[in-house]
């Protein structure tokens, strides 16, 4: 059986190298600074969501101190600053206590020649997928993304309906598509 993500399939499209070395020797992936800001600022949403934006830019900071962060860059860790206060602001009021928090997947695909995995990070009872990005990049269309096709109809087949919307909240810009 084949297993896919979108992050296989994005990485077998760029290099097929890539898709290769995720595949057969992830151990060997490294992250990079920008990858740990994400994974602070995801880390930091799904615990302090519903604490105030003081605690949560403290507890942030708290977090990345257990990290070694190798390039110490003034606009990165404004970036992970302003993300947490973009959260804040802007998009705290699409989420609530009932919402699934980092949905893991796994879905028959292509009449199970395929399983389709992943992670939402937020599915809420409004029928909404809600995918958090920190990273600098914006589209104009999530319409023809592998990864929000994906959820798209991996929600299909786990929840036997659509979703209403499928959110990406730019973090970094305080925008969403």
């Amino acid at each position: 059986m084949i297993r896919l993500s979108a992050s296989l399939i994005k990485d077998y499209l760029s290099c097929r190298k890539k898709g290769f070395y995720r595949i057969n020797h992830p151990e060997q992936a490294i992250k990079t600074d920008d990858m740990i800001i994400g994974e602070i600022v995801h880390k930091v949403i799904e615990e302090d969501w519903n604490k105030d934006m003081l605690f949560a830019l403290e507890h942030a900071q708290k977090i990345k101190e257990g990290y070694n962060i190798v390039d110490p860059d003034p606009k990165r860790l404004n970036r992970l600053n302003r993300c947490i206060k973009n959260f804040f602001i802007n998009f705290k009021y699409l989420i609530r206590n009932d919402d699934e928090i980092e949905k893991f997947f796994r879905v028959p695909f292509l009449e199970d020649i395929a399983i389709m995995t992943g992670k939402m990070d937020r599915v809420t009872k409004d029928v909404i997928i809600i995918d958090w990005k920190t990273g600098g990049t914006f589209p104009k269309s999530i319409d023809n993304d592998i990864q929000f096709i994906i959820y798209y109809i991996s929600y299909k087949q786990i929840y036997k309906e659509y979703p209403k919307k499928v959110f990406f909240v730019s973090l970094d810009k305080g925008k969403l598509i």
